[in-house]
């Protein structure tokens, strides 16, 4: 079996207007195989495809080295700022923290 590349769960996510695809395919028999496939529309969706698909994985008995992939965006990332990677979540609370820092400095907090 091959690949089933990422543009095809794109275009799943796009045809049925969809924020996350997981894919996963099976081969059974002597040459079997089984393949993951993920997609999601924004960093924070491929993280959680990401998630699922990793999820998915261990249920059905994969190695747990095979149970971690991380989606390219996230990889990306950390490669070009490993010091300074941060979750969606840790972003928004980091723009918000420096916010209200800024009213308390400036005497503008109620």
């Amino acid at each position: 079996m091959s690949r089933i590349p990422i543009a095809a769960a794109k275009r799943i996510a796009h045809e049925y207007n969809l924020d996350q695809v997981v894919i996963f395919a099976r081969k059974h028999g002597d040459n079997g195989t089984e393949h993951v496939t993920t997609f999601g529309k924004t960093v924070e969706d491929c993280d959680v495809a990401a998630r699922m698909g990793n999820q998915l994985k261990r249920y059905v008995g994969w190695p747990e080295d095979l149970c971690t992939a991380k989606p390219a965006r996230i990889r990306r990332k950390e490669r070009t700022a490993p010091s300074e990677v941060e979750t969606p979540a840790e972003a928004l609370f980091a723009r918000n923290r420096i916010d209200i820092d800024h009213h308390v400095a400036n005497g503008d907090a109620k």
